[in-house]
């Protein structure tokens, strides 16, 4: 399971906001889930390099682990 984070600039969490992941290997694995209250999105995907899109944008490209990957969302 892979947990993301979204903060805005003041380090606070972000609700409600979508959070797409796509693996940057041929598209492999993708996911959707709204991030809750704590700003919390969660993924049953393997860890990996994925394209994220925050509210339908491509935010960045990174490799996520399982559990802390925090994203500072503006």
């Amino acid at each position: 399971m892979i947990t993301v984070r979204v903060l805005d600039r003041d380090n606070r969490p972000v609700d409600a906001i979508a959070v797409k992941i796509v693996s940057t290997y041929h598209h492999q694995n993708t996911a959707t889930a709204t991030t809750n209250q704590e700003g919390i999105a969660e993924f049953e995907l393997r860890p990996n390099e994925y394209r994220v899109f925050i509210d339908g944008k491509l935010f960045q490209t990174t490799y996520f682990g399982c559990v802390g990957n925090t994203l500072l969302y503006e």
